[in-house]
């Protein structure tokens, strides 16, 4: 049966409370409100619903049955709303809410677990969503406000609108094959590599990046240099491994890459830099807090 819905909150807590008391004096001092504004509420109710709700004489009163439903029903409804408003408090003090996390294989170094496991931890409240999702497309979903915060590499050009913090550094390295000729050399530079299957991530995972490491392995454009692709850094330690090529890893990840990998530091020394991105006017109160474990 479809019915006009015109009672408010104030109907509901009305019927509840006559419920409780089963007096309307009790039950309109329990409400703040006079006894005769609490009795044309509860008509106003019975009006609305068609239904007859309270049985009142002089000296009782009593709820009908399906009043004894009704009323039920209504505690329920406004325990939901109180929970919602103390939910919505929680959020904006930052003692509760949702923060949606991406991460681009590449960024997932040794403390970026910690971090997260840390911050789940501190905070049980929050409901964290975490997603591997490559830089580019972190940085367009940060420019349209569906992410909160993405951990990435540096090395593409930021759009204004988002801020970083650094939260790793490593150094950047070569993987060879352990039984592979440059294997026993102290350090590499890319540009050594011009002979080699050089396996690198996809390009349009971070563009910038990319073609950072193709220049300097092919010497600025004088050499050619044979690329593999690789969909993960797991993936790439696994070619590496079997011998179908070289890779670029940092020292974090000696223990992911195996024993078959040796990885030599790169030459000039580089840094590897994982950042945490945000948009700089994002209103959400755990922007903050995530700040605090980012530095």
């Amino acid at each position: 049966m479809h019915m006009d819905y015109q009672w408010e909150l104030r109907h509901l807590a009305a019927l509840a409370a006559v419920a409780d008391t089963l007096h309307f004096g009790r039950a309109a001092h329990r409400l703040h409100i006079a006894q005769p504004a609490l009795s044309r509420t509860i008509q106003q109710l019975e009006r609305y619903t068609g239904i007859r709700l309270v049985e009142r004489t002089t000296r009782s009163v009593a709820l009908t049955p399906v009043g004894i439903e009704f009323a039920q029903r209504a505690r329920a409804i406004l325990a939901a709303c109180d929970a919602a408003a103390a939910a919505a408090e929680d959020v904006a003090a930052g003692r509760a809410g949702r923060l949606r996390i991406a991460f681009s294989g590449a960024s997932l170094l040794q403390n970026l677990p910690d971090i997260l496991r840390r911050f789940a931890t501190e905070n049980p409240r929050w409901r964290v969503e975490i997603t591997e999702m490559p830089t580019s497309q972190q940085i367009r979903h940060l420019v349209d406000r569906t992410l909160d915060i993405g951990f990435f590499l540096a090395g593409p050009s930021l759009p204004d609108e988002i801020e970083t913090v650094t939260v790793a550094e490593e150094r950047a390295c070569i993987g060879v094959p352990t039984d592979h000729p440059l294997s026993t050399r102290k350090k590499l530079r890319l540009a050594d590599l011009r002979d080699e299957r050089l396996i690198l991530f996809p390009r349009h995972r971070n563009p910038s990046l990319y073609d950072e490491i193709l220049s300097l392995a092919s010497d600025h454009g004088r050499h050619e240099v044979h690329i593999e692709e690789a969909s993960s850094r797991q993936v790439a330690a696994g070619l590496v491994a079997a011998g179908l090529g070289v890779a670029t890893f940092t020292d974090g990840m000696a223990s992911m890459c195996g024993p078959r990998v040796t990885l030599i530091p790169q030459d000039p020394p580089r840094k590897t830099t994982v950042l945490m991105g945000w948009h700089h006017t994002s209103t959400n109160p755990l922007i903050t807090q995530a700040q605090t474990h980012g530095r």
